[in-house]
């Protein structure tokens, strides 16, 4: 059985708001993390119907061991800054980003996961970190929807559900462009071109819900540069 643990816990009150480092927090079927930005339908990407965007997991295993493979060394990135909701520890990127259609439980939280989270360019400028998206595209963690809630704390064992076959049928991501998932160095020009920007209509709700700077535009002020 493969398994990890807890090692942090973080959540933001809203879209532009600071990442919380907590000991514990409550998890809500349909919903994410109590008090997190998503769980209270006010973050960035709640508009974007995509039942995975409730909770995110991030291995610290697979930051450190991307951070320190890049060939350019990277300046230190707290991993709150990720904007990651839990940090797990003693799990490869390989092994976190095969549970991709698969159930994870934390203690009597369920929770099943759609895709993988991958960095946004906005992130790694926020962070002050040139070459972040790059260096970290595969180990940024995955978006989970809670299937069946309850608290969760720092230390808790964290059973990740390798045993079992992955229900791709199950998978949700939201009708991400093809190619989405492609290290952007090395997508084909067919799959750049589908990644370019986000559809015009979805991008101005962005835009029009966050005017404080979430959403880096490039162009047009209704197409955010995200990866």
């Amino acid at each position: 059985m493969a398994s990890c643990i807890i090692e942090g816990i973080y959540a933001a009150s809203k879209s532009t708001g600071d990442m919380r480092l907590l000991q514990s927090a409550k998890l809500v079927a349909g919903l994410g993390m109590a008090g997190d930005r998503y769980a209270e339908h006010c973050g960035t990407y709640t508009i974007v119907k995509e039942p995975g965007r409730q909770l995110t997991l991030i291995s610290a295993d697979a930051v450190e061991a991307a951070t320190a493979a890049h060939p350019e060394p990277l300046e230190p990135v707290r991993i709150g800054n990720l904007r990651r909701n839990v940090v797990l520890r003693g799990v490869t990127c390989h092994e976190l980003n095969s549970c991709v259609g698969r159930k994870v439980q934390i203690g009597a939280c369920v929770l099943f996961v759609h895709r993988l989270c991958v960095p946004c360019m906005y992130n790694e400028m926020k962070n002050g970190c040139e070459g972040l998206r790059d260096a970290l595209w595969y180990a940024t963690g995955v978006n989970c929807e809670v299937l069946a809630g309850g608290d969760i704390h720092v230390g808790d064992r964290v059973n990740l559900g390798l045993e079992w076959d992955p229900d791709l049928s199950r998978v949700n991501d939201g009708g991400k462009p093809q190619g989405f998932y492609v290290h952007p160095k090395k997508r084909s020009a067919q799959e750049a071109k589908a990644n370019k920007g986000m559809p015009a209509e979805v991008g101005q709700k962005l835009a029009l819900k966050d005017p404080e700077g979430e959403i880096l535009c490039l162009r047009e002020p209704w197409r955010p540069l995200f990866f």
